[in-house]
């Protein structure tokens, strides 16, 4: 039966014919070889866009090219943002480069207190406790103030800021003292900090440091002093060459924008003339100067390093007693008194017991700029002190250092330290403040 709608090519085919073509119809099989050439399969009504998915690289757009796509993708204020920090890191870079004629013509360092300080660097001043560590550097901040030669060496006067990590009340004695012996009593007009700052922090606007930074660039002192390095480095590792490097990139950020020449104190490892923690401080100064002290009432300050100048020789000082004050002054070793008439230097020594010197040796190994010791290095930096170590066979040494140890803990002169991540207590130890200073260990 024929139907009306039926094209006459699909009339003109047998029955079997029919059903395989209504099956290509559908989408099934292969197209059937006796359909006439212009019948097509016809398109789903539905049916999905047919798309060459094959890589074609010459339909393919050209890469696009890092500074566009930097550029399209910092737009507005990033791209301001972007381009300022761009520009200033390639100004940073260009000014750094200098010609042989650049070379030539850069000028000497300017000397301060000439032969040992010089302006737009920075030095560091080391000696154990009771070297008069802080005498001196007090002695250079007072004649820089007054522009008086210090010793026979010629000092540019300029202003001078004093960072007093502790000890404070002490500094008008000193300096009255000073003042007395040098001027016949005519001030001399040293400003001092009394506030503690992180200069180890990282460079921030909120850091402290910056802030005294800032204040220090409007000032534009001489000298800036930080006595110590580890009441200005609280809660850092001085061991640590990544804390040591922040400090060195922070001092040196001080000197730049003030041209001053900036001095730490720090002490010595116990029993060597070495400054004690990481080198990195080192080798980041342009000068480094040690106090030895000598026989009672003497020091000795020689230069360790002076990077590119001729190194002056060692300088002998006394303690000078002043007439009414309580406080002494250094002097020149022709014009200091009889050192035999001025009092022992330490309250501790090697005739104290055992527990005491146990009490001062972790004092000055790791009270300051450290996170304690254990019991094993408390004994063993006793044991390294030719001065005041355990003297005795083996069995001796092991017997009488416990039991300096427990009288230690048992009187309540041992701190133990807490961990600063947790807050708990951790098997770690320093000597009390309080004990500390009824030895007379107190910074000098």
């Amino acid at each position: 039966m024929t139907r009306a709608y039926e094209p006459a090519w699909y009339q003109a085919l047998d029955a079997r014919q029919q059903r395989r073509a209504m099956r290509w119809v559908r989408g099934e099989g292969d197209r059937p070889a006796f359909l006439p050439d212009h019948v097509v399969r016809p398109v789903p009504k539905h049916a999905p866009p047919q798309k060459d998915t094959r890589y074609n690289p010459a339909a393919s757009p050209p890469s696009e090219s890092l500074d566009a796509m930097v550029a399209r993708m910092a737009s507005g204020k990033k791209a301001d943002k972007l381009a300022t920090a761009r520009a200033h890191a390639e100004a940073k870079v260009a000014g750094a480069m200098r010609s042989r004629a650049d070379l030539a013509t850069m000028p000497a360092l300017e000397p301060l207190v000439d032969g040992f300080l010089y302006l737009d660097t920075v030095a560091r001043l080391v000696g154990p406790p009771g070297s008069y560590k802080s005498f001196l550097a007090l002695d250079w901040a007072a004649s820089v103030a007054t522009g008086t030669p210090w010793h026979g060496q010629a000092v540019a006067q300029g202003g001078v800021v004093y960072l007093v990590g502790e000890g404070v009340r002490g500094i008008d004695a000193r300096l009255t003292a000073w003042e007395r012996h040098r001027l016949d009593g005519k001030p001399a007009e040293v400003e001092v900090f009394d506030g503690i700052v992180d200069l180890a922090a990282p460079q921030s606007d909120a850091a402290e440091w910056v802030a005294l930074a800032r204040l220090l660039f409007w000032r534009k002192p001489s000298l800036i002093v930080v006595d110590t390095q580890a009441r200005y480095t609280p809660g850092h590792e001085e061991n640590s060459s990544t804390d040591m490097g922040i400090l060195v990139n922070n001092l040196d950020a001080l000197r730049r924008g003030t041209g001053a020449c900036v001095l730490l104190v720090h002490h010595t490892t116990r029993g060597t003339e070495h400054a004690r923690g990481s080198t990195a401080i080192e080798g980041g100064v342009q000068t480094e100067l040690v106090m030895t002290p000598g026989k009672r009432g003497t020091v000795k300050l020689k230069t360790e390093k002076q990077k590119d100048i001729e190194e002056p020789e060692p300088v002998e000082l006394h303690a000078v007693a002043v007439e009414g004050m309580t406080s002494i002054v250094l002097d020149s070793a022709d014009l200091g008194v009889d050192p035999l008439d001025l009092p022992a230097t330490e309250r501790v020594n090697a005739t104290s017991p055992i527990y005491e010197r146990l009490a001062r040796v972790i004092v000055e190994t790791f009270n300051h700029g450290t996170t304690g010791c254990t019991k094993v290095e408390a004994k063993s930096a006793l044991q390294a002190d030719h001065e005041l170590k355990i003297t005795g066979d083996t069995r001796t040494v092991g017997k009488r250092f416990p039991q300096a140890w427990s009288t230690l803990e048992a009187r309540g002169h041992l701190e133990m330290m807490t961990s600063a991540a947790t807050g708990n207590p951790v098997m770690r130890y320093k000597i009390t403040a309080a004990y500390a200073a009824e030895l007379d260990l107190g910074e000098a």
